[in-house]
C-alpha cells in the first residue's frame, strides 16, 4: 500500500533545517499544505498545488 499523507513539521530554520527524509518527502511531494509563511519558502519556480491551511 502506498502513502498518501506525510506530515513534516518545520521549525524556525525553515526548510534548511529539516533532515534528509523529511526533506525528500517535501521534494516528492505533489501537493503541499501548509501555512502561507511555510509555502512562502518555497521557490517561485515551484508550480505544484499549494493549499494554505488557515490557522484554527
Amino acid at each position: 500500500m502506498q502513502k498518501w499523507l506525510s506530515v513534516v513539521g518545520i521549525g524556525e530554520d525553515g526548510i534548511l533545517g529539516l533532515n534528509p527524509v523529511a526533506r525528500s518527502l517535501v521534494e516528492q511531494a505533489e501537493v503541499l499544505v501548509g501555512g502561507d509563511h511555510h509555502l512562502n519558502m518555497l521557490s517561485e519556480s515551484d508550480h505544484r498545488k499549494k493549499l494554505i491551511w488557515a490557522s484554527p
